[in-house]
């Protein structure tokens, strides 16, 4: 969904990004594996502005119900 605003986001770092682990850093933090795992990166560079942020922030909500309603249906 993400994607399709035009926002990019992942689970983990882009070195990491074709397996489906915990980050090790979030594990070595504490972090239970699940939580590791619920995860949701973002990265800002110097092209993004005040604005690219309120629209995250605006959808983030949206985004998180949305997982949570699939993630409970898939258990």
């Amino acid at each position: 969904f993400l994607d399709s605003q035009g926002i990019s986001a992942s689970s983990a770092a882009a070195c990491s990004s074709n397996s489906f682990q915990a980050s090790h850093v979030l594990r070595a933090l504490g972090l239970k594996n699940e939580i590791a795992l619920s995860a949701l990166r973002l990265s800002l560079g110097k092209d993004n502005c005040e604005a690219d942020i309120d629209k995250l922030m605006s959808i983030l909500p949206e985004v998180v119900e949305r997982s949570r309603l699939i993630w409970s249906m898939s258990q």
